[in-house]
């Protein structure tokens, strides 16, 4: 503003077998790609070296962030590797997560002021490992909200060609990147869909159409899911796809199981910041509070495990909303 082989659909009632025990698998890195929602410094390092604020006004608030993250807290991805016993740093400060706010999907070579794109982000890192991707890290590759943001407002002048061009370039930049990984050695491989961008609070507050902006993004996540059934069926890597925009709208089902009163405004408008801001879904217009963070963080950290004894199995997992289901198939 986030499986191997997964498929998850959302589903209220599941009976299914479990084997008795699952571990942890062991990871060296976590290594990210992606935009505001996971970006934890990048941004505000470029903008304000000194790490202490996010220069932004309006309903995105100039103070008020934590160490530039935009949210209120750790993101998900840092409670992702603090589950997976790593840390996790932005890497203009020497670390690997490569994310930046602002960031599209594409294109390569994206220029200043515009933030680094995913592709982009690929290629620095491509260039600090001297393209030899370590198959013992787990990668993570969450974008295409802002691509989202770009095809609504073609959308909004009437170009719908135009918005469909964005949605399919924005997949293909994403199906490109995991490619490239996986060519370079990468062997499991982390990929949310987006959330439910009409429900974001800045986008009724400027005038636009929630229902166009859900729409576009399950238009996008559709697409992405047709073009990830290749990687499902490679037996060389682990793919792991995560289910963002369910896990998202469970949130507004059942507020009160992931401790959350007000789903609708922001916590902060301006540099006011609300007295009890983890209760909040979103901190500002764009972006959801650390209490969505911490939680979904775990939620994908309960992913990235290994079922035992079997290779193919069915999960069955608690969550605000009730049950998802995933079908997974263990690179072995």
């Amino acid at each position: 503003m986030f499986f191997s082989k997964v498929s998850i659909v959302s589903i209220t009632l599941v009976s299914l077998l479990m084997p008795t025990a699952a571990s942890a698998l062991s990871f060296s890195s976590v290594i990210a790609f992606g935009d505001s929602l996971t970006d934890n410094g990048n941004i505000a390092f470029l903008d304000t070296p000194d790490f202490q604020e996010v220069p932004f006004g309006g309903l995105q608030p100039s103070t008020a962030y934590e160490n530039g993250r935009f949210t209120n807290g750790p993101t998900w991805v840092e409670t992702l590797a603090n589950r997976l016993g790593v840390s996790i740093s932005a890497s203009l400060e020497g670390g690997t997560n490569y994310a930046y706010g602002g960031s599209r999907t594409g294109p390569l070579g994206t220029l200043p002021p515009a933030s680094p794109s995913l592709l982009d982000q690929l290629a620095s890192f491509q260039t600090d490992i001297g393209g030899l991707a370590p198959s013992d890290a787990l990668y993570v590759i969450w974008g295409a909200s802002n691509d989202g943001f770009d095809a609504g407002l073609q959308k909004l002048q009437g170009n719908d060609p135009g918005a469909t061009a964005i949605i399919n370039q924005a997949v293909n930049n994403v199906t490109t990147i995991i490619t490239e990984l996986k060519n370079a050695g990468a062997k499991t491989i982390v990929v949310p869909n987006v959330i439910d961008l009409g429900s974001l609070p800045i986008i009724p507050r400027v005038g636009l159409s929630p229902a166009n902006y859900t729409m576009i993004a399950v238009e996008y996540n559709a697409l992405l899911s047709s073009a990830l059934e290749p990687f499902r069926n490679d037996p060389t890597m682990d793919l792991i796809e995560i289910d963002a925009f369910s896990y998202f709208t469970s949130i507004f089902t059942s507020p009160e199981k992931f401790g959350i009163t007000n789903t609708s405004d922001p916590c902060v408008d301006l540099d006011i910041v609300c007295s009890n801001p983890n209760e909040f879904l979103f901190y500002d217009g764009l972006h959801p509070t650390v209490t969505f963070h911490q939680q979904f963080g775990e939620f994908v950290a309960s992913q990235v495990t290994v079922p035992e004894p079997s290779s193919t199995i069915g999960i069955c997992i608690a969550t605000g909303m009730g049950l998802l289901f995933s079908k997974r198939k263990i690179f072995q």
